[in-house]
């Protein structure tokens, strides 16, 4: 598990092996003289697959694909019904996964999860660390 902060509490940045770390970084970038917000939270990885389209949605672009090639003859096709849908989708996802670990094509991004705030006082320091961490809980 990693954690990251923000100074606005909307834009993460930073891995870090722990909450403690990733708030001192965020500590200073702050305005000493001013008491400000700032946010941590847990990175939560994304995987390629997480991104690759549903089989409903392949199934509509295929149709309007086919539609716009042929025509109305193509207009009820393919007439899937949902669990055939559902198993292209997890064909889809299997795919992905593979082609993405096969190119080294993982995403660099992430989520954000268990957001906390803290609060830091003025004049703080990466040593007031445990202070705003207990503030922010009390």
């Amino acid at each position: 598990m990693s954690f990251c902060y923000s100074l606005n509490g909307e834009d993460f940045q930073g891995t870090f092996p722990t909450r403690d770390d990733a708030l001192a970084e965020a500590i200073g970038y702050t305005e000493p003289k001013i008491a400000t917000k700032v946010y941590t939270g847990v990175c939560i990885p994304c995987r390629a697959e997480d991104f690759a389209p549903s089989g409903d949605s392949l199934c509509e672009q295929m149709n309007e694909t086919a539609n716009d090639d042929i025509g109305e003859y193509a207009e009820d096709w393919p007439p899937n019904t949902k669990e055939q849908a559902e198993e292209l989708g997890v064909a889809i996802k299997e795919a992905v996964r593979a082609w993405a670990e096969k190119h080294d094509l993982a995403p660099l991004f992430y989520r954000i999860g268990d957001t906390e705030e803290h609060m830091v006082p003025a004049e703080a320091e990466a040593s007031d660390i445990g202070h705003t961490i207990n503030a922010a809980e009390g």
